[in-house]
């Protein structure tokens, strides 16, 4: 029972649920608490414990921890610990640490197309053993589809190899031509993600065809069916793979891509510290907010159901100078009007 009951979260929220959960314990110990239920102003001492003692330094943190307690005594079956809206001192508290911990969000900066650019002219010495040719063209491809697909890393590439799931990951069969025509475009399915874990739903996106060869899904896509061979592109099989050292093929892990990324990034002057691979994702959708005012299409591209995609459309200031010419011209013509002489 404690099996099915484990499988209600995803496997990092039990993790973290875990984790939460060992802080609250140990707060516990140093309290002198020996047994559940806790009374309700337990929960503010644990929550001022937490800023106290450093573990925490957000509102948002804070809350988390007060949550992974009501969630784990629900599961138990004890009394649970109230929400903030239902206990004033909880709340008070949390309120009370976003003023005295005020800090901007750290978010990684998105891989812009300069920088994309960067990525796909990436070069080797032609004297370099065939495999490591091999594997900077699918690193190429995995860039192109990374960027174009606003995909999230956990449905292209896997943590570990025991952690593959097929049904998550891009798989060959996921993979099909644009109205039966390849030349139009390519139709990638995801069966499951993060804000679908049951797949309770199927994502598709579609991907035009592309003049410039180095920017093309469709030609990323070739590539890799040449490197593969056709034999091996098919069913359940990662899209995304790379040479092994028994002459086949494996698929890539985050960490060794990653790696690749930081390294890149570095070598174009740029601190690696400040990006990581959700760049991809985050550079993607900026562009797709620039060349679509449709928001809901591009919400609908980007698989958001909420207006969770607004927090992509920080564009860079010297991108959104097209605002303030357009502005200018509109304010001329206005100007220029007979009523306005």
């Amino acid at each position: 029972m404690r099996f099915v009951q484990q499988n209600a979260w995803a496997a990092n929220t039990l993790k973290a649920l875990a984790s939460e959960w060992k802080a609250f314990r140990i707060y516990c110990s140093l309290a002198g608490i020996t047994e559940l239920p806790i009374e309700n102003h337990d929960i503010c001492f644990f929550a001022q414990w937490l800023l106290s003692s450093g573990r925490v330094k957000t509102k948002a943190s804070l809350a988390q921890y007060v949550s992974a307690v009501r969630t784990i005594c629900g599961m138990l079956n004890v009394r649970k610990v109230p929400t903030p809206s239902q206990y004033g001192p909880l709340d008070l508290i949390l309120k009370g640490s976003r003023r005295l911990a005020q800090h901007k969000v750290k978010k990684s900066l998105p891989v812009s197309p300069p920088i994309l650019k960067r990525f796909l002219l990436t070069e080797i010495s032609p004297h370099a053993p065939f495999v490591y040719h091999q594997t900077l063209t699918i690193y190429k491809s995995l860039c192109v589809l990374y960027f174009l697909s606003m995909l999230r890393s956990s449905n292209l590439i896997a943590k570990s190899y025991k952690s593959i799931d097929l049904k998550m990951i891009l798989c060959w069969e996921d993979i099909k031509p644009l109205n039966n025509d390849v030349n139009t475009g390519i139709l990638l399915t995801i069966q499951k993600a993060k804000n679908n874990q049951f797949g309770e739903r199927v994502h598709e996106i579609p991907l035009a065809a592309a003049d410039d060869p180095l920017l093309c899904p469709v030609k990323a896509v070739f590539a890799l069916i040449d490197i593969y061979g056709k034999h091996r592109c098919f069913g359940n099989t990662p899209v995304f793979q790379v040479p092994d050292n028994k002459g086949g093929f494996e698929p890539i892990l985050r960490d060794k891509f990653n790696k690749w990324f930081k390294h890149r990034i570095q070598s174009m002057g740029h601190n690696p510290s400040l990006y990581t691979l959700h760049g991809f994702r985050h550079g993607g959708i900026q562009e797709c907010l620039l060349a679509e005012g449709n928001v809901a299409l591009c919400k609908l591209t980007s698989d958001h159901s909420s207006d969770a995609i607004m927090e992509y459309a920080f564009v860079p200031a010297e991108r959104r100078l097209v605002i303030s010419d357009k502005v200018n011209k509109s304010l001329a013509a206005a100007i220029a009007c007979p009523q306005f002489a």
